[in-house]
């Protein structure tokens, strides 16, 4: 698994230490960045939740992110995720957190200008999650684009609350949703 694009395009990153945790392949993470303009995350403030590897907050400082928040559950994983933003350089750039989602969010202090996740494919309660993570106003506001990854086997609204669909691909079994927020 290697970063993809920007400055440190090309270095190779270590990968999963858990069977259950699926790395963003790079085929999807290149389509990510081939969607959404530079404009979206290029120095501003990024948050990777269900970091895993740390590969999509990675690629964005890569691009040009002045920083990203990561939040993983696993500290083997987390340890993983550190060891690969000391190897890239961006552990100054950024903040790891190891706590669980929903619980953390309220601490965390956003907005962000791009929050990526792509949860485990096996987490069949991503749509209740995306129902709470549509209530942490702290975490978005209209200017935040959320880029959703999950199975095409588990479609997902085209809105929770105040968050809408402005774009949706697949590439075989791997889908990914944008969401802006929007009132009504």
């Amino acid at each position: 698994m290697r970063v993809i694009g920007g400055n440190v395009g090309g270095l190779n990153l270590k990968g999963p230490v858990d069977k259950t945790v699926r790395p963003t392949t790079e085929r999807v993470r290149s389509a990510i960045f081939n969607i959404i303009a530079p404009e979206q995350y290029v120095n501003g403030r990024t948050l990777d939740l269900f970091a895993g590897t740390g590969s999509l907050g990675i690629e964005t400082l890569s691009r040009g992110a002045s920083h990203c928040d990561f939040v993983e559950r696993n500290s083997s994983q987390l340890k993983i995720l550190r060891d690969n933003l000391a190897f890239t350089g961006f552990t100054g750039q950024s903040k790891a957190y190891r706590m669980d989602i929903l619980k953390g969010l309220g601490a965390l202090k956003g907005p962000y200008d791009m929050v990526l996740m792509d949860p485990p494919y096996k987490m069949a309660e991503i749509s209740e999650f995306l129902v709470q993570f549509s209530k942490y106003n702290n975490i978005f506001d209209e200017r935040t684009l959320i880029v959703v990854g999950h199975s095409k086997r588990m479609p997902l609204r085209e809105s929770y609350d105040t968050l809408h669909c402005v774009d949706s691909r697949s590439y075989g079994d791997n889908a990914i949703k944008l969401y802006e927020c929007r009132e009504g």
